[in-house]
């Protein structure tokens, strides 16, 4: 499947009729083998080139816009003014049918701009990509990060509930208790400290009391975590 889509990159130039927003939904199944090539263009609609030294164009695809990870993380192949990014069937396969946000951002000249702001991307059901048994997911951090990794319950009301991230490191494990940042909207965040996140791939899980008190624990993710360069 190709879907093509125009990207603006403002230089504060004026708008001519007829350039649009470039914000715009896009949909594909579960599984599928999509090419996305976005071209660039200023607001006057002249194509940006996209060659030279240290040029990239970024897609990435989340639940919300607040989650950590990204879901897909792409850079595109770049050629003239169009880059194209190849999201495989193994990308969206493991994903839930729904509703996504993407953006697509440019950095050149070094400036980095969102060309695509967030817009929606839908995931539709496909019975055939979904293989019975799916991969733990992973989440990527880095050793000393202490950027709240923030936790979606897809708008469960978790009000009054305790939420607990546990991580298995060997002799003891981790647990850190979530703080509730939005309980109608089902949103929470672990708060990393110094020295919480070590070197290596660990299983973790999620835990939730519930009033009650009724205990629910989350299947095994892998929190992949390296080394600091500096």
């Amino acid at each position: 499947m190709k879907i093509t889509l125009t990207g603006l990159l403002d230089d504060g130039s004026p708008r001519r009729p007829g350039v649009i927003d470039p914000r715009e939904t896009i949909t594909f199944p579960q599984g599928s083998d999509v090419t996305l090539v976005v071209s660039i263009i200023t607001p006057t609609g002249s194509p940006v080139p996209l060659g030279g030294s240290g040029v990239e164009l970024l897609l990435s695809v989340k639940k919300r816009t607040l989650d950590q990870p990204s879901r897909i993380k792409k850079l595109a192949v770049l050629s003239g003014t169009a880059g194209t990014f190849t999201v495989e069937p193994a990308d969206t396969r493991w994903l839930a049918a729904g509703q996504y946000v993407f953006d697509v951002w440019l950095t050149k000249d070094g400036d980095r701009n969102a060309v695509i702001p967030t817009s929606q991307l839908v995931l539709t059901a496909s019975v055939a990509a979904i293989p019975s048994a799916p991969p733990p997911p992973i989440i990527q951090l880095v050793e000393n990060d202490t950027e709240p990794l923030v936790l979606d319950f897809s708008g469960t009301d978790i009000t009054g509930w305790t939420v607990e991230v546990h991580l298995a490191y060997v002799p003891a494990p981790l647990v850190r208790v979530a703080t509730i940042v939005d309980g109608p909207g089902g949103v929470a965040q672990v708060d990393w400290l110094p020295g919480d996140l070590l070197v290596g791939r660990w299983a973790g899980e999620i835990q939730t009391t519930r009033p009650g008190p009724f205990v629910q624990t989350s299947d095994v993710f892998i929190a992949d975590i390296r080394a600091e360069i500096a």
